[in-house]
């Protein structure tokens, strides 16, 4: 039910926005610049998306983000994309859709990786709440995206919507 319910949302708010012809089409995740790590190497990785707080005798190395079908929008590390809960669609103009990840991250490191992240790639914050879970609202020329991260068990969940905000 919740399924439907997000999907109804997402399709409703596209709709909105004047998307009439949408074609399907997936990919595969991009690296910034190295391959993701098989499921054996990222068990054995710390859990946590961003380093330490750097010690004034150290410089933390940088969290290499992950590109999906948004090219523009990172995933950070120990992410599992949800196959059946994602779904992009392709016009000849646009892309448009929703990415869904879990992992075993750390809910605020992820919170704070993408309020620094989105700025890196020309996103600018138009609004945002936190707590139980975040939901954080950016927009570039012609775009919007927004980001949902919300705990649950033992897992935190990443929700990535990207729409367009006029019809091309």
């Amino acid at each position: 039910m919740k399924k439907c319910a997000k999907l109804l949302t997402f399709f409703a708010v596209v709709l909105f926005l004047g998307c009439t012809s949408l074609n399907t089409r997936t990919g595969g995740p991009s690296v910034a610049s190295s391959p993701p790590a098989s499921s054996s190497q990222q068990a054995s990785q710390s859990p946590s998306v961003l380093p330490p707080s750097p010690s004034p005798l150290t410089t933390p190395s940088p969290v290499m983000p992950i590109f999906y079908d948004f090219k523009d929008v990172p995933v950070p590390p120990n992410f599992s994309l949800m196959d059946k809960e994602s779904s992009v669609l392709q016009t000849t103009g646009y892309k448009t859709g929703v990415l869904v990840f879990k992992g075993r991250v750390n809910y605020n490191s992820v919170v704070d990786f993408y309020m620094s992240a989105m700025s890196r790639e020309g996103w600018k914050l138009k609004g945002s709440s936190r707590y139980s879970h975040s939901i954080m609202v950016f927009e570039k020329p012609q775009k919007l995206c927004v980001i949902n991260i919300y705990p649950k068990f033992m897992y935190t969940y990443l929700e990535i919507y990207v729409l367009p905000t006029q019809s091309m």
